[in-house]
């Protein structure tokens, strides 16, 4: 078995699930979670779920035939990547100055400890940015006195230049 065959079924190996949905059907006490003591964990090199499941499957040998290499090797590693690390890791993000760093948040919840609070401030602060945008914004649009021409005349849409 080549390697990318067998990668593959690795792949289809670990997301396949061999219980019958009749066995979870027929038990009128399941209740969609798992039992711990049922719990079983598949070894990647065993393929034979991957057989079996090619074996149903008679358009998928033929479609993975067609599949060039280097397509089979990339959406394995991307499939790989997406399931993530195994075990999955908890990550964390520590601050170099966590107090300086948490100061604003401190401070925040100091003065509007409510949400309502918080909003309004959040609706203060837009309309004080909007404020000083267009302030800025209408600033350099009209120009007062160019030197040696003037002060600038507005033009009316049927106006001629010469």
């Amino acid at each position: 078995m080549d390697p990318a065959t067998s990668s593959t079924a690795r792949l289809l190996d670990s997301y396949h699930d061999d219980t019958p949905r009749d066995s979870l059907d027929a038990n009128p006490t399941y209740d969609g979670t798992a039992d711990i003591e049922n719990l079983q964990v598949r070894s990647h090199s065993d393929s034979t779920n991957a057989r079996d499941f090619t074996a149903k499957h008679n358009w998928l040998e033929p479609v993975a035939r067609r599949i060039p290499t280097p397509v089979k090797k990339t959406s394995l590693a991307l499939f790989t990547w997406v399931k993530g690390p195994d075990p999955p890791r908890q990550w964390a993000i520590k601050p170099i100055f966590p107090s300086l760093q948490t100061a604003p948040l401190a401070l925040l919840d100091r003065w509007c400890p409510k949400q309502v609070q918080k909003i309004w401030l959040l609706i203060a602060f837009y309309l004080l940015w909007i404020l000083t945008f267009s302030l800025f914004v209408q600033r350099s649009a009209v120009a007062q006195d160019l030197p040696k021409y003037g002060a600038p005349q507005v033009l009316w849409c049927g106006a001629s230049l010469w």
